[in-house]
């Protein structure tokens, strides 16, 4: 794939992340961004798990897509979608981004009706849906290659990571929609919210310390994983998501040095770079001055997901495993006495800290919450 077309695949990939369309969901692989899982919920028939390939010609020619749910519907045989903006040379076009298509393809499956391009003519789908509805108990999530080889606890990694994304970017879209006339209401909707978010996370946490505990290669991985960031290792291929580096570090027994945390917000705000500079293409001038305060203003204006994520893995980490950190069996055996709930009143703190985080909206106010705050004396 081609330098042009492959910043066209990650601006693409950009918009749909950040600005998502409702019932509409995608999960990118963070060592192939060449491939996806696309989920479109839909009333009729539920959720739809599909895998999306972009081939390296991708936009001139559409994804390779395949749908792994079990449903009933006359354009869908053995996984493949009959459909003419994947199937025929007039039906795609370029100009199409991944999230229009993701668009159009939401609409083919909540339509009514289908015509069919074999000549058979339209095709009502009552019939399909009602079977597709009494073999719900059948659907759910089916990708028929099931999980491969990956280790449960490289799973947990990726759960953790994908409760904190969609947690803030819910966050960040409930505030935004408030107004003075229910602010109140929203503030305790969201207080009650972000506590059950963070008991869910207190949950993974401990199937990752029992993980740990039964197999001591689960430690060894997350001290490689730390290892080998320190050591230059900070590239997208060599640590696809810097995110995990953090998760590691709460069974690591290597400590994440000041160093280290400096390199890692370096690496994160030049990964955010094309995204940004994709939403707001006038940063692409050099101002003259040494210092420019509305690029920094900017830059972390552009980034706010990722370096609220930071945050929270940072205060989280100081809350769940103590200062010092606390032995892996001393910290499984609370938490087995809590039945893998947050300690008394954590819950609660961690919900405030991520109230004041949204709040953050500078780079010095940032790096004072990572413990950086000398990087600005």
């Amino acid at each position: 794939m081609t330098e042009t077309l492959r910043r066209r695949l990650l601006l693409d990939i950009a918009e749909l992340q950040a600005k998502p369309y409702p019932n509409i969901f995608l999960h990118v692989d963070d060592e192939n961004l060449n491939r996806a899982c696309l989920v479109l919920t839909v009333e009729e028939y539920g959720p739809l798990h599909m895998r999306l390939d972009f081939p390296s010609d991708y936009p001139i020619q559409p994804p390779i897509i395949k749908i792994d749910s079990n449903i009933s519907h006359p354009n869908i045989i053995r996984g493949q979608i009959c459909a003419s903006i994947l199937n025929t040379p007039e039906g795609w076009t370029p100009a199409y981004t991944l999230k229009g298509f993701a668009i159009q393809l939401l609409s083919f499956f909540a339509s009514d009706a289908i015509e069919q391009v074999n000549g058979k003519g339209r095709v009502y789908l009552r019939d399909y849906r009602a079977r597709s509805k009494a073999a719900d108990g059948r659907m759910g999530f089916c990708c028929t290659g099931g999980f491969g080889n990956i280790p449960p606890f490289k799973l947990i990694f990726h759960f953790m990571n994908d409760v904190m994304v969609k947690f803030n970017k819910d966050t960040l879209v409930n505030t935004n929609n408030s107004s003075d006339i229910n602010t109140k209401t929203i503030q305790s909707t969201l207080t009650h919210a972000s506590e059950k978010a963070i008991e869910s996370y207190f949950h993974l946490f401990h199937l990752l310390i029992c993980l740990a505990i039964d197999d001591p290669s689960v430690v060894g991985y997350a001290n490689d994983l730390i290892d080998k960031f320190v050591n230059g290792g900070t590239s997208k291929s060599s640590c696809p998501n810097l995110n995990h580096i953090l998760i590691a570090s709460l069974i690591s027994d290597v400590e994440v040095s000041y160093k280290t945390m400096e390199t890692m917000i370096k690496e994160a705000i030049t990964r955010n770079v094309v995204w940004m500079l994709g939403e707001q293409p006038g940063l692409s001038y050099i101002e003259p001055s040494e210092v420019s305060q509305y690029r920094l203003e900017k830059t972390f204006e552009a980034s706010k997901t990722s370096y609220r994520i930071l945050m929270f893995l940072k205060i989280f980490k100081t809350t769940a495993i103590g200062k010092p950190k606390k032995p892996l069996s001393q910290l499984a055996n609370e938490a087995f006495k809590r039945h893998g709930a947050p300690p008394r009143g954590s819950a609660r703190y961690l919900a405030d800290w991520t109230k004041r985080i949204h709040l953050i909206a500078s780079f010095p106010d940032f790096f004072r919450v990572m413990g950086m705050g000398r990087v600005y004396k």
